[in-house]
């Protein structure tokens, strides 16, 4: 299908704003939301004022699918940029991060809202509600290449008001006066966009009546019941979960959802899809044994369920350091949705509260705290936060954007004991300080869950031994995720090896190879990226680079009052005048630059010259 976007006239714009007004009411939108604008701006370019409608330009390599957490936001087949309100779990990814300002958040439901281009009116035959309401037919919407030949027909960009058109090549196409030549056919808008969040499986297919074993409820075990589905039509799936409900994205628990939690909010399969698919899934039931030789697994409720293949991915649980005190009423860990609603209950009664741990985890639930109104204190016993991930100048950056959003940071702590009666309330440092606290979360890292597979049998370290066809040592038995020696506690990572696991379960010949996969913090309103290695092999010698970019303050928006514009704070490591590493904080729109950066291991000149040609302005400090 040929690529489809807006064609705006501005030769015939009056401004009345009927494109507006239209699509408000179609839409229901509030006071302040819209999906389109209509503003009059200034152009540098031609140094006169002008009429400008404004929508989400649905891009080709859209900032806001690039940084959704859950795949809500994703590219459709004809290469719109749709948006999945099921998957949405409100973090605000997308409203902080398109150059544009189209999404917002709605004040109702708290999910992210955008312009669709009335996707349900075009299935129908009709037109966007806002072409259709232009008086003076200065918007189109349609095949991309069917405009590029026209007449006066120009790239978005050559509004000085708009972001560069590389960045993300939008679907958007202008028509003014202007001796600008029309885009041609191969321009950047053009082209047949990937489409996510789908997967592309290989021609592997083998229906059998085989039984395949599942146990665990993340993503890791959704990824390999899917795989298997995808190349077994015939065979009978069953999942075993410790958890009472649907598996879910367990990453999402720290990401926005103190404040608008609900159990149905961030799944990452539906029942609809089981039942189709014709998945069994055991709920609230936990592994007591798993009989290698047998080829048996026994639950602690004594049903011993038999399977063919296994497939291992019972994750990680939250490590507890033996800190004196650690079993008082509100001393909290965050792993499942039953930790987080424990925490919410007690955020009712406490006005302080204290995260032991500065990584991902700690981070995030700090910041949900400090937006509930409590004091927050976060405690890190390493001398800097995020040490594996930051080099120490962006950790003192972090800490310093953290603090100023109102989250005290104390680090290189020593903790002796969760002071309180029954429940806590403050914590004694071995130098003698004491903070209050009758809230306190433990956000001290995992440990793999490999009890059952060590008891199997299976060779295991800190974690499961797996090949890179995830393979355990016994035969039949395959695992995937957290539980692996092969696991950098990723989601994609995680998704990866569990597709990797089940199609090789079910005869497939996949491997699985790690790749650097960025790692995301969001807090204190700010983003964080870090991808790669950032100087943290004592035997390599590294060069880091620091720079930045700032957003330009003047450009139109759709909602401007919800875009919060920033700059961006960059740290670049090479090695071997190879990028190796990168760390953003501040806006993300650049991370898949940064990413293919660090992959392909790109230099510093190659990467600087790559962003200017996005239209990314770096400047090194």
């Amino acid at each position: 299908m040929e690529q489809l976007g807006f064609l705006y006239d501005t030769t015939r714009c009056v401004g009345c704003k009927a494109c507006q007004v239209a699509c408000k009411e179609k839409n229901k939108l509030g006071t302040g939301d819209f999906f389109r604008r209509v503003d009059t701006m200034f152009d540098a370019t031609s140094g006169k004022k002008v009429h400008f409608s404004g929508a989400c330009n649905h891009c080709k390599d859209p900032a806001c699918v690039a940084v959704c957490p859950t795949g809500a936001m994703y590219i459709a087949a004809d290469g719109t940029v749709q948006h999945n309100d099921e998957l949405c779990v409100g973090c605000g990814r997308c409203v902080h991060h398109c150059p544009y300002g189209a999404p917002s958040l709605n004040k109702v439901t708290g999910y992210a809202q955008k312009c669709d281009s009335c996707a349900a009116l075009r299935q129908a035959g009709q037109d966007p509600v806002c072409v259709a309401a232009c008086p003076t037919r200065a918007l189109r919407f349609g095949p991309l290449k069917e405009f590029q030949g026209e007449k006066g027909v120009v790239p978005s960009d050559t509004l000085s008001f708009l972001p560069p058109a590389a960045r993300t090549s939008p679907s958007f196409l202008l028509r003014r006066k202007t001796d600008t030549p029309p885009v041609s056919a191969g321009g950047a808008s053009c082209g047949s966009p990937a489409v996510q969040p789908h997967k592309e499986y290989g021609a592997f297919r083998r229906d059998t009546d085989q039984r395949f074993l599942i146990l665990g409820g993340g993503v890791a075990a959704v990824s390999a019941a899917k795989a298997i589905r995808a190349r077994n039509a015939t065979a009978a799936i069953r999942m075993v979960s410790c958890e009472d409900r649907l598996p879910y994205c367990r990453p999402m628990l720290s990401k926005g959802l103190l404040g608008s939690f609900s159990e149905d909010r961030y799944p990452v399969v539906s029942l609809q899809w089981l039942e189709e698919n014709n998945i069994a899934l055991t709920l609230g039931r936990t592994v007591s044994t798993l009989d290698s030789a047998a080829h048996t697994v026994t639950l602690d409720d004594g049903t011993k369920i038999p399977f063919d293949k296994c497939i291992y991915a019972l994750g990680a649980r939250c490590f507890v350091p033996p800190i004196s005190g650690h079993e008082k009423v509100g001393v909290f860990t965050l792993r499942c949705d039953t930790d987080l609603r424990a925490i919410r209950r007690q955020m009712l009664t406490a006005s302080h509260a204290a995260v032991i741990g500065g990584g991902i985890t700690g981070l995030e639930l700090a910041w949900e705290l400090k937006k509930a109104g409590l004091h927050v204190t976060v405690l890190e016993m390493a001398p800097v936060l995020m040490g594996r991930l930051l080099d120490e100048q962006s950790s003192q950056y972090l800490r310093r954007c953290i603090e100023a959003a109102g989250v005290d940071v104390v680090t290189g702590v020593q903790i002796k004991a969760l002071e309180g009666g029954s429940a806590v309330e403050s914590i004694l440092l071995e130098d003698g300080r004491v903070f209050p606290a009758e809230l306190v979360v433990l956000s001290t890292g995992f440990r793999a869950n490999i009890d059952v597979a060590a008891q199997a049998g299976l060779n295991v370290g800190r974690a499961i031994t797996v090949t890179a066809a995830m393979e355990t040592s016994c035969p039949d038995i395959y695992a995937c995720g957290d539980c692996t020696d092969r696991s950098m506690s990723t989601w994609m990572q995680s998704v990866r090896q569990g597709e990797t696991a089940g199609a090789n379960a079910a005869g497939d010949t996949l491997e699985f190879h790690a790749e650097p996969e960025p790692a995301m913090v969001h807090t204190a309103g700010i983003s964080l990226l870090s991808i790669g290695d950032m100087g943290k092999h004592p035997d390599k010698v590294y060069r880091l680079v620091y720079a930045a970019a700032q957003e330009d303050a003047g450009r139109f928006a759709v909602n401007p009052k919800a875009v919060q514009r920033q700059g961006t704070y960059y740290a670049l490591c090479f090695h071997d005048d190879h990028m190796v590493g990168a760390t953003l904080i501040g806006d993300l729109g650049s991370m898949l630059l940064i990413q293919d950066a660090v992959r392909q291991q790109w230099s510093e000149a190659q990467f600087f010259e790559a962003a200017e040609r996005k239209g990314i302005m770096i400047h090194a400090q």
